[in-house]
């Protein structure tokens, strides 16, 4: 609560003070004693030595107070064992102490416990075992103690089929040898020489022998199922019981649903919940943590304190419910839908008892894709009993053909459920012959055209969206995002209804937390009148009297509106902007705007004072704004980047020591990073979360990122002193001039000004400009002008100006009434990619920055490939990059643009050492064609922009390439890796080469092992 307020309302942090005095941290250390995985016993750490000696295995990330960080090869001492972890304490660094996974140590019998190839006392079945799971190859090897001689060791090692056998013998004076002939001073010694030397063992030692950790296969959200105390039986389902429980390491109450085993298939249900992790929604429950060692599987979420919608719709407050807050409840369902649909995730088992309600009235989907990982049999006629035939739709209960449009199905029955207040459907009055309750009663009706009737008292509006979802074919039936945005419009309907006038500035507090009504009421009394003619009134439903402390944010308030909101989130403006058209909103920075409309780049908003008026209407770039009540409003959050990027940000002028940002990782398993300025560096910190707490170090944990930045405002974080102001971040370009101009994209050249020529190419002149004196542009005028058509021209430059990525140049217009002709788009500052490669700034680059633009380029060319476009001159001469190194690929099409004879008549004009052999020899132009010319520019690359064939001419390259298979050798101290690509997109069979996706992910693999925050 005292989150929502300051971050809502800043202005009255008086106010908030005296409600809630800040509190100082103390920076202490951890604590003396260290908690048992359950929680409930704490047991001081020994002070006497121990006697057994430790080695880390692997790196272990804590994730909970009591947990210990160690990195391989940490030694340790081991206090005592619990079940799968055990207690220990460090011996060099911190000495701290704490749990970790029984398997992540070893015992350190001797000094060879440091070798990955050592595995100690194992025997002979053992090792062979080891040896010949899937995750070791050929070549694979490990040593271990001989059982026949426990002062002597064996080389155990695998071929294709079989593992062979060594005996490591002593001599008298220690040395080691497996044969008499040659003996060394160190096992080490004697490893690595037959590691080199693979004929004088009869067998190849080529890695060490992989062991697969079976503790924690999901981690980090496998957790020990005594950390959970379970409290009380909520219900039960399809597939398990659901029980109320308390996390002990976070005293955090939370829900578990426990699933038997003999119903799940553990290794799709391990596939599944890899995919589920990763969706984050405010509509849709959040998956906290899981316990599958044992049975039953717990799957832990977010505890929600009214239950399920159909349990609350049955109580008495359930009963009490308007339209309007029936619709609201309808509508968060859509958006939470809208989201699985946009990923193409299927529910199978959307009810009014998978979805849960909360305090609020919020409404969260549960139990998505669990359907999935559930074994077929459920849904097979053997056991139709577990089959939920009345929310199924006929095509998913019949043929088992589940999809999104069947979701749609289940939504409208669950809009029946509704709507209905909690009634079972196909039961009680309306049904033909009476009610008809089997499953298979309930098919044959649908069979024959009947569908629910309309329940009493819903609107008529609802009753035809339930009908449209259960049309007969499931192509006809709507999609959740249309759904959702017919909920909002009859929502603002049912609200017409209930509006009357009140106080003004207690409606003020109400309107902007609704979520807060018992605080607001202890402060503000109603009045029974308007205060003065200007102010706004409220809606008031009647239910506070009937539901205590629960005001209902679909409420709305002050007169109606021509301008219904569509979103009725509060949007904050990150950045200004100065309207450029009559009907667009100029703005300033934390600016409060509710959406009318949303159409493409630009939406239709409108402005409000502290208050919530609405002070004017307009059109605004939507890339400017973002949700006010999201973590991403915050001027410090910037979204989804990489290492690199963030400190490109952090390294501008415009920023000092302290400087910082809070960012997603691009590698998805690292979460948020805190990155900050040090000098002419960054130190970047992962934010761990367990649960709903956020921490950098477990001594200190946060309910929210906002109270963890809050804190290293004034504490120390590491390296650094503490943060100083939040990072500077660039104003995005809006993807069009004008609004006006997403449209009319033909424009006056008298709107634009020359400044200063930027370089010249094959097809144009390109040159710095402005647009209306005002919008920095990229003007590119076109030679050749004589050999265009017009009518052609401006029909293909149409269909470019819709292709939008973030690694595409953005075509803002054309001008095209007279010659030259114009092509007008976004400015990058830095220039084209084999300048910026060539220059000081080029060579400093390393190798991991380097892949990272290649990476995008690849990214842009996969939205090309797969809206079947051909760019048919890709080198670095066309991609442009901007600040940040951000990398967008230019001229695109606009060889399809120009007529062929540019490519025919004039040899100098083609691209030869750009080209695909197909393409010079046949005009056979694809995408795979540029899968070759990228080949070619990752050596630009690579090279910082050499030139491609070295010592070759254009002839002589073209010769040597088509007619003699010859390619161009790995360039100085490039990886094996990247010259792999480069020669696999220059296969001579075009079907031969890996599209763009593969490229795109073969180079995004190869960055993310920098991520290690």
């Amino acid at each position: 609560m005292e989150d929502c307020c300051r971050v809502c309302m800043p202005c009255l942090n008086r106010l908030w003070n005296r409600i809630w005095p800040e509190i100082n941290y103390p920076d202490v250390g951890r604590p003396a004693e260290i908690p048992t995985v359950s929680g409930d016993i704490r047991i001081p750490v020994p002070k006497k030595k121990p006697t057994q000696l430790y080695a880390a295995l692997y790196d272990f990330d804590a994730r909970s107070e009591e947990e210990l960080t160690i990195k391989e090869g940490d030694k340790l001492s081991v206090i005592e064992k619990r079940g799968e972890y055990v207690l220990a304490k460090k011996l060099t660094g911190s000495l701290e102490s704490g749990l970790v996974p029984a398997n992540y140590v070893a015992l350190l019998q001797d000094e060879f416990a440091k070798y990955k190839w050592y595995y100690g006392n194992i025997n002979r079945e053992k090792a062979e075992k080891l040896l010949m799971a899937p995750q070791n190859k050929a070549g694979s090897f490990l040593v271990r103690i001989s059982e026949s001689h426990s002062n002597e060791y064996t080389i155990s090692a695998r071929n294709e089929t079989n593992v062979f056998h060594f005996r490591i013998h002593r001599s008298g004076l220690g040395a080691y040898y497996v044969s008499d002939k040659i003996s060394f001073g160190t096992l080490d010694e004697l490893i690595r020489y037959y590691q080199n030397n693979p004929k004088s063992l009869g067998c190849h030692l080529v890695q060490p022998c992989v062991q697969q950790r079976e503790l924690f296969d999901m981690e980090p959200w496998e957790r020990p199922r005594e950390e959970f105390q379970l409290s009380r039986k909520l219900g039960e389902g399809h597939f398990g019981e659901v029980w109320e429980a308390v996390w002990t390491t976070t005293n955090q109450k939370v829900a578990i649903k426990m699933l038997k085993q003999e119903d799940t298939k553990l290794d799709e249900f391990v596939k599944e919940v890899h995919a589920l992790k990763n969706l984050h929604h405010p509509k849709l429950i959040q998956l906290l943590a899981l316990c599958t060692r044992g049975e039953p599987v717990y799957i832990i979420t977010e505890l929600m304190t009214k239950g399920s919608l159909k349990s609350y719709l049955a109580t008495p407050e359930g009963q009490l419910l308007t339209s309007a807050h029936l619709i609201y409840m309808a509508a968060q369902v859509a958006e939470g839908m809208a989201y699985l649909e946009d990923r193409h995730i299927v529910h199978r088992d959307l009810a009014a008892r998978n979805i849960l309600v909360g305090s609020d009235l919020g409404c969260k989907v549960a139990d998505f894709g669990l359907a999935r990982i559930i074994k077929d049999s459920v849904y097979t006629a053997s056991r139709n009993t577990k089959i939920p035939v009345r929310w199924t739709a006929p095509e998913a209960a019949l043929h088992q053909r589940f999809s999104v449009k069947s979701d749609v199905w289940s939504f409208g029955v669950l809009l029946y459920e509704i709507m209905s207040r909690g009634k079972m459907p196909y039961e009680g009055k309306g049904l033909p012959c009476h009610a008809r309750k089997t499953n298979k009663e309930v098919l044959e009706i649908l069979a024959s055209g009947y569908r629910l009737p309309c329940p009493s008292r819903c609107p008529p509006n609802i009753y035809r969206m339930m009908q449209e979802c259960w049309a007969a074919e499931s192509s006809k039936r709507p999609s959740f995002h249309a759904l959702h945005s017919v909920c909002w419009n009859a929502l603002g309907s049912e609200c017409a209804k209930y509006r009357q006038p009140c106080d003004h500035m207690g409606e003020c507090l109400r309107r902007t937390c609704p979520c807060l009504q018992s605080l607001w009421d202890r402060l503000f009394k109603r009045r029974d009148d308007v205060g003065s003619k200007g102010e706004t009134g409220c809606a008031e439903d009647g239910l506070n009297s009937k539901l205590e402390n629960n005001t209902h944010p679909v409420t709305r308030y002050g007169p109606a509106s021509v301008h219904e909101p569509v979103d009725m989130a509060v949007y904050t403006a990150l950045w200004a902007f100065e309207a450029r058209a009559d009907e667009e909103l100029s703005f300033e920075v934390g600016d409060m705007f509710k959406i009318v409309s949303k159409n493409g780049d630009w939406w239709t908003a409108q402005k409000l004072d502290s208050c919530g008026r609405t002070l004017a209407t307009g059109i605004v770039p939507y890339n400017y704004l973002e949700r006010g009540e999201t973590v991403a409003a915050q001027p410090w959050f910037f979204g989804k980047m990489n290492r690199f990027e963030s400190l490109s940000h952090l390294l501008s002028a415009e920023n000092g020591d302290g400087a910082f940002l809070v960012r997603l990782s691009e590698n998805d398993s690292v979460g948020h990073v805190l990155s900050v300025r040090v000098r002419n560096g960054a130190k970047h910190f992962k934010v761990y979360q367990t649960g709903s707490v956020f921490y950098v170090d477990q001594a200190h944990g946060f309910p929210s990122l906002l109270e963890l930045v809050e804190y290293y405002h004034n504490h120390r974080l590491g390296a650094v002193q503490r943060l100083g102001k939040p990072c500077i971040r660039r104003q995005p370009q809006p993807q069009d001039l004008s609004h006006t101009t997403v449209d009319d994209w033909e424009l006056p050249k008298e709107d634009f000004t020359l400044e200063e020529k930027l370089g010249s190419g094959q097809f144009a002149d390109v040159y710095r400009g402005k647009w209306k004196r005002r919008i920095n542009v990229a003007i590119k005028i076109l030679k050749n002008n004589e050999s265009l058509n017009q009518q052609d021209f401006q029909m293909e430059v149409q269909l470019l100006k819709r292709m939008r990525h973030r690694n595409l140049i953005s075509l803002f217009a054309i001008c095209t009434s007279s010659t030259p002709y114009y092509i007008i788009t976004e400015l990058m500052e830095k220039g084209n990619l084999l300048d910026v490669l060539r220059s000081a700034e080029g060579e400093a680059l390393d190798l991991m920055s380097m892949i990272d633009m290649a990476a995008q380029v690849a990214d842009g060319m996969v939205y090309l490939e797969d809206h079947n476009s051909i760019h048919r001159d890709l080198a670095a001469r066309n991609v442009l990059v901007g600040e940040g190194y951000v990398c967008k690929v230019a001229d695109f099409g606009l060889a399809r643009i120009i007529k062929e004879a540019v490519y025919i008549s004039t040899e100098k004009k083609i691209p030869y050492k750009w080209t695909a052999p197909e393409a010079i020899s046949r005009g056979r132009y694809s995408n795979k064609s540029d899968v070759w010319s990228f080949g070619v520019l990752l050596y630009e690359i690579v090279t910082n922009g050499g030139v491609p064939y070295p010592g070759f001419t254009t002839n002589e390259a073209v010769k040597q390439v088509m007619h003699h298979g010859y390619r161009m050798p790995a360039p100085p101290n490039c990886p094996q890796c990247i010259y792999d690509i480069m020669l696999s997109c220059w296969s001579d069979k075009p079907e031969n080469r890996p599209d763009f996706k593969q490229l795109k992910s073969d180079l995004e693999n190869m960055n993310r092992y920098t991520e290690l925050e």
